[in-house]
């Protein structure tokens, strides 16, 4: 390739990793992941502990990365959403290091293709994202062992220690990473295997902090028996996704706004990149077959990434929405064409990026409004003629967030403004659905938006099976509390799964014996403790909360 060609190359490569960027910063932000995501972190340096004052499925660096950003720079969406583009940027090098290898214009097309999946899931700090960079960093550096062997100590280390990392992020991880163990240090030399433990314990101190500081009790409960077995009922889908029947209840919603689209609907682009991401397994894993048998110098470090990458397919499972399936696809789809190609004689493999651009065509006709057109609508100048309409919604110390329905902004605006000016500083707050029974979502961002209040309740973000069962403490919990906002921006939450089966009503009779109605913004409900000898008004209509009614407070 002449330099010219290089120069032309690296151009285009850096605007389409780079156009999207300022549209990705302006992107609403009070999905309730993304609320956790402000308000865990900030939490954190109040000396609050994962696990032990809040519930949470994810690893201690999922929030404590954050919280060291917000130390540093303030507690803001951009600073948040800034941790989350270095996980990207973090992803996207160790991908390209695991493939330059075998040819860097190949490798380069491979982290565009990552990059088109993962650019319309925004810049979120999410822990999958964070934990998969540490894996792939971990394969990277064992992949380079053979290759440089007057470093394999050094790089023996850096593969355990982000390794140690990646489990610190995601626990569920760990499949994957006793692939990647097993193989590359199947009879391997002893001192090997030591150092890369060594290493690994040492990226594990965060997850044996978290055990040290919330109990062993609560690490298990939060990051293993509640997300196997307690929440999966109300969060999976069906499996093979259909066509009709409804899906992610976001997703689906989204398909409404796709009013100019003609091409195929939301479920049947799931669908197609579901078998497509089928195909690519069964090619990854008929790859596997035929390097183990050949006799290469380099089998074992081929097998670990595909053995590696193979291992995350329970992540795809568990949910299939377009997210679970991208998170996947990222990785699978980028290495499907290497392995393929490593599967073949050697004098007959190719270098050629153009089965890589290939299967980003591939990519683009099985889901092309989710992934393609959406990729496009984040490029300045491309997309609606006029741009969707966003406000801001403004907290104490400066903080906010944006929401692109304009009405409900303003209506949460005026809970926020109401909240600020009329709780005392330190009373006990719990944001909730209007029916408790029912625990599909939350807005997590008022917490944030209002630091001045202490959250009165473990479950700062709701989810079903876990929150809305009777054993949970939630209504003990509601019945401790100062002020209630809940709201009904989610009564019509529907899933093929137990999501939408009402959970125990003790929360809502607490609410209607405790609790009066102080003000009715929107969707929005602000609901005051009674106080000793006060009783509630029916004038106006009571508020209904479930199958209970909710009376007003008495006018003074």
């Amino acid at each position: 390739m002449k330099r010219y060609q290089k120069y032309l190359l690296g151009i285009f490569a850096a605007v389409v990793l780079l156009a999207p960027l300022p549209k990705l910063y302006a992107q609403p932000s009070a999905s309730m992941e993304e609320g956790s995501l402000l308000e865990y972190p900030s939490l954190a340096l109040h000396g609050e502990i994962p696990t032990k004052a809040y519930w949470t499925e994810y690893g201690p660096l999922n929030v404590w990365t954050p919280a060291a950003a917000y130390a540093i720079a303030g507690t803001s969406v951009p600073v948040e959403r800034t941790v989350g583009l270095l996980y990207r940027v973090g992803l996207l090098l160790a991908l390209f290091a695991i493939l330059r290898r075998w040819s860097r214009r190949a490798a380069l097309a491979s982290v565009l293709i990552c990059w088109l999946l993962l650019s319309s899931f925004g810049l979120m700090a999410y822990s999958w994202i964070g934990g998969l960079a540490a894996l792939l960093a971990a394969i990277a550096f064992a992949r380079e062992i053979p290759h440089r062997p007057q470093q394999s100590r050094l790089l023996t280390a850096a593969a355990g220690l982000s390794a140690g990392i990646a489990l610190g992020f995601r626990p569920d991880l760990i499949l994957a990473l006793t692939a990647l163990a097993f193989v590359t240090l199947w009879k391997a030399p002893k001192q090997r295997c030591i150092e890369a433990s060594l290493a690994f314990a040492l990226g594990c101190i965060p997850l044996l902090a978290l055990v040290l500081l919330a109990g062993f009790h609560n690490v298990l409960t939060n990051l293993v028996l509640d997300p196997v077995f307690h929440l999966r009922a109300g969060r999976h889908l069906p499996f093979p996704p259909r066509f009709s029947g409804g899906g992610e209840y976001f997703t689906t919603l989204s398909a409404l706004n796709l009013k100019a689209w003609q091409g195929p609907g939301v479920n049947a682009q799931i669908v197609a990149m579901f078998w497509l991401l089928i195909a690519t397994g069964l090619v990854l894993a008929l790859s596997c077959v035929f390097i183990f048998r050949r006799a290469e110098s380099s089998r074992r470090w081929d097998l670990s990434v595909l053995i590696t990458a193979l291992a995350l397919a329970p992540q795809m499972l568990q949910r299939l929405d377009l997210n679970h399936l991208r998170f996947v696809a990222c990785i699978w789809l980028p290495l499907a064409v290497w392995a393929t190609v490593k599967a073949m004689p050697r004098n007959e493999r190719s270098k050629s990026p153009w089965p890589v651009a290939l299967l980003a065509f591939a990519v683009t006709i099985a889901a092309p409004s989710l992934v393609t057109v959406a990729y496009c609508n984040l490029l300045p100048g491309i997309g609606p003629n006029a741009p969707r309409a966003t406000q801001q919604v403004r907290g104490a110390e400066g903080r906010s967030i944006t929401m692109d329905k304009v009405t409900q902004a303003k209506d949460l605006q005026k809970v926020i403004t109401l909240a600020r000016s009329r709780i005392p500083r330190g009373s006990r707050l719990i944001e909730g659905p209007s029916d408790l029974r029912f625990a599909n979502y939350s807005e997590t961002s008022i917490y944030w938006l209002l630091p001045q209040l202490d959250p009165a309740t473990y479950f700062l973000e709701v989810n079903p099976g876990i929150t809305n069962v009777k054993h949970s403490g939630f209504a003990a919990e509601i019945a401790r509390a100062d002020w209630l906002i809940l709201s009904s921006k989610f009564v019509a939450f529907k899933e093929p799964n137990s999501s939408v089966k009402p959970g125990w009503n003790g929360p809502n009779l607490v609410v209607a014996k405790k609790f009066c109605l102080s003000k009715l913004m929107g969707h929005y409900e602000v609901l005051r403790r009674l106080r000793f000898g006060e009783s509630g008004s029916t004038s106006p209509r009571p508020l209904r909360v479930g199958p209970e009614h909710v009376a007003w407070c008495a006018r003074p």
